[in-house]
């Protein structure tokens, strides 16, 4: 099975001994690595290593053209090209790719320019996972003028430079957050350490399988605690409370935002309406919720296949928690992707790409199970696999129409839908 690794970092962080040291330790385990780096050793790279030295001059926007030549070239080369490599199975691991070129010239140039340039281009591999080796530019500085001694240091290499190009490395891959599978490691430390993190990292990111569920509709059937707190909020404020129908939209986004759009737009009320609800949601509502058939059952079988299970739910952590363990199923989740009581902006695809970085795996092997568009829509955000349940909150056709890859009709269903395997 082919890999493609990519190592990115500032200058000094260690990134070529670490390679070398993957590779020799993958190697051991009986995988084909073939190593590279950026710029390459064909004429193209040579031609950018001048640039560097600042032997032959270059505007910064014909140096990031000159490095996706060169990555073409590099990818394409008939006689050890990345793809070629790729094809037979190897994993390659590659020091640098585009994203330096990103974070180098595009805080030069154009960011979203570059990134054009490079994405549009179907040349180019796109890297299974990307480690990011972290470390403070000052001493990313002393690391360089201890290995280089006497040996001038590239244009790009001076502290204020690169404190520069690490912020725009990290705004870079906040924007790509959705596209690449980035993993931070911190470059501190001896070798071995960082070896060790790394080979985690790596091992992580291939073999974990991560499920996350929403909660609310697709575990727990909360309808009758929600329904009467929200009746128990209006008669409290005033207001006239939605029908049944209306009520079911307010399973599954913020209650803030449900307010505003089928009570009355007005965030102060709604805030208020939010406290009033939970005023009696905490003492009595949560304890009205019940298990869907064949929850337990479901996340054993999971379980099993080797699946983390986490919770990915705008209802608050808190709440989410304490139902969880009210109802026997605490033990199966691994961590709660979950507002806290303060937050009113919830974004759940934030929470996604959160919960993949905290456990290291990638958006191939991540899946996000759901009742209702808010949930398919994350996925989409967070560029996941996505599996509607049709037995919880949403309307007729909702699911299929907000474009999930797979919809159930019941609990029993969704085993099949996330392992492709029947029960």
């Amino acid at each position: 099975m082919s890999r493609f690794i990519v190592f990115e970092g500032l200058d000094g962080t260690g990134k070529t001994t670490q390679i070398k040291k993957l590779a020799e330790y993958l190697k051991n385990r009986g995988e084909s690595v073939f190593t590279d780096a950026e710029p390459s050793a064909l004429p193209s790279g040579k031609l950018i290593r001048r640039v560097l030295s600042g032997e032959v001059k270059s505007s910064p926007w014909a140096t990031a053209a000159l490095f996706l030549a060169d990555r073409i070239n590099q990818n394409a080369d008939p006689e050890n090209g990345i793809a070629k490599h790729l094809e037979a199975g190897d994993t390659v691991i590659l020091d640098r790719y585009y994203f330096s070129t990103f974070a180098y010239q595009g805080y030069e140039t154009d960011m979203d320019w570059a990134m054009d340039m490079h994405y549009l281009c179907p040349e180019l591999r796109k890297p299974d996972l990307v480690l990011f080796l972290t470390m403070p530019p000052e001493k990313c500085i002393e690391r360089i003028t201890e290995n280089r001694g006497a040996q001038p240091l590239e244009i790009y290499e001076t502290t204020e430079k690169l404190t520069e190009i690490s912020a725009k490395f990290n705004s870079v891959f906040e924007k790509l957050a959705a596209k690449e599978n980035v993993f931070y490691i911190d470059a501190s430390g001896s070798i071995d350490e960082v070896h060790e993190r790394i080979v985690n990292a790596v091992s992580s990111a291939f073999s974990k399988k991560l499920a996350l569920f929403d909660f609310d509709g697709t575990v727990i059937d909360n309808s009758e605690g929600i329904y009467n707190c929200i009746r128990y909020a209006c008669e409290k404020m005033g207001v006239e409370c939605p029908g049944d129908e209306t009520l079911r939209r307010f399973v599954g986004p913020p209650l803030y935002d449900s307010y505003n759009k089928y009570i009355e737009d007005d965030n102060d009320r709604a805030l208020y309406f939010v406290d009033c609800y939970r005023e009696r949601y905490a003492p009595i509502g949560k304890t009205e919720a019940k298990l869907y058939n064949g929850i337990p059952e479901l996340f054993s079988a999971l379980k099993a296949e080797g699946y983390t299970l986490a919770v990915c739910s705008g209802k608050p952590r808190d709440f989410v928690m304490s139902i969880a363990e009210n109802l026997g199923i605490s033990s199966f989740f691994s961590d709660y992707f979950c507002p806290s009581f303060s937050d009113t902006g919830i974004d759940k695809g934030g929470y996604i790409l959160r919960a993949m970085k905290e456990f290291t795996v990638l958006r191939e092997n991540t899946v996000m199970v759901g009742d209702t568009k808010s949930d398919i829509l994350a996925a989409k955000k967070a560029n996941v696999r996505s599996i509607g349940v049709r037995y919880g909150f949403a309307s007729e056709n909702e699911l299929e129409e907000c474009g999930a890859d797979v919809t159930v009709d019941d609990v029993s269903g969704i085993f099949h839908a996330v392992t492709g395997k029947k029960t």
